[in-house]
């Protein structure tokens, strides 16, 4: 019997539903850190403050010694900070949790891969008391979200001094999107590669957020002293902007799908995951599934670990 297992495990999944918008995400290590043993050193989080959605991905940067510890509080942190500042604003009503319930029949067990065995946790929660709560101006939103990227920094600078080491010793990206259900509208906060994709109703895909210059190998961080003059925020508008679902990935998979050939890559992917995801009205059976493709696809010179959340309706 396990008694404990390792809490950053090799593949995650996560999924889930808040208003009339569904997630399915997964993480999972890459074949390179898997075979030298390092694990996962991606990290994601989605977390709710009422109407408020916050979903964030993170990249360890892979020849920093700690950085899965980086990636891993980055989420963290930051998620925390930004919804501190938030108001609670909650449009549903309170809907009674009912007390039947069974495993979906068609999940996808994972735990037949030879020396891999299934642990997790099941996390319900009640929707809140539908209480009308002032959403700030975007303009304000955004000041909110560079405030958590700078505590989150702060916070990383700290756990290096603690430790008696480099900064970069934990040196990680961050993508985080902070979308509000019912307003449908979004806002985020970037540094690294990864990229924040959009679906648009007539199946064509919009890069909203990606790091340029990607040739250059370079890879800007949150710990780096001037990350205040990489980092990139928006806003984004679900309906205006007639998207369908919006996607945040780190760059082990973004590297795959978003630059061709063939030119047209990055629309293919999104439809194509879009569809898959959809495919089952189970968003649990939706991430399991998600998690095993990401775990297990193959492609020439893709070696990196991979992460991916969909935020649809």
């Amino acid at each position: 019997m396990l008694s404990s297992f390792n809490t950053h495990p090799d593949w995650i999944a996560v999924f889930g539903a808040l208003g009339r918008y569904s997630f399915v995400g997964g993480s999972a290590v890459g074949r390179l850190h898997s075979r030298e043993h390092r694990g996962r050193e991606d990290s994601l989080l989605v977390r709710s403050k009422g109407d408020w959605l916050c979903v964030a991905v993170a990249d360890g940067v892979g020849n920093a010694p700690k950085g899965v510890w980086g990636s891993a509080l980055a989420v963290s942190a930051f998620t925390d900070r930004v919804l501190f500042h938030l108001p609670y604003s909650c449009t549903r009503k309170v809907r009674r949790i009912s007390t039947k319930g069974t495993f979906e029949k068609d999940s996808v067990s994972l735990s037949p891969i030879p020396g891999w065995c299934e642990v997790g946790v099941l996390s319900f929660f009640q929707e809140g008391e539908a209480e009308k709560g002032e959403i700030p101006p975007w303009e304000t939103v955004q000041e909110y979200l560079f405030e958590a990227g700078e505590y989150t920094h702060r916070v990383l600078q700290d756990l290096a001094q603690r430790e008696g080491r480099d900064p970069q010793d934990f040196a990680t990206t961050l993508l985080c999107c902070l979308f509000h259900v019912a307003e449908e509208k979004g806002a985020f906060f970037h540094i690294g590669d990864g990229a924040l994709l959009g679906v648009r109703k007539d199946g064509k895909s919009v890069l909203i957020s990606v790091q340029e210059g990607r040739d250059t190998g370079e890879v800007e961080v949150l710990t780096q002293p001037d990350w205040r003059d990489f980092c990139r925020a928006g806003t984004f508008d679900f309906r205006k902007d007639h998207l369908s679902a919006f996607m945040l990935m780190t760059d082990g998979l973004a590297d795959d799908c978003l630059y061709g050939p063939p030119e047209d890559i990055t629309d293919r992917f999104a439809l194509d995951i879009l569809r898959e995801v959809r495919a089952t009205s189970s968003r649990e059976v939706a991430a399991r599934r998600l998690v095993f493709w990401l775990g297990t696809y193959t492609l020439p010179g893709s070696f990196d670990d991979r992460t991916l959340v969909v935020v649809y309706r």
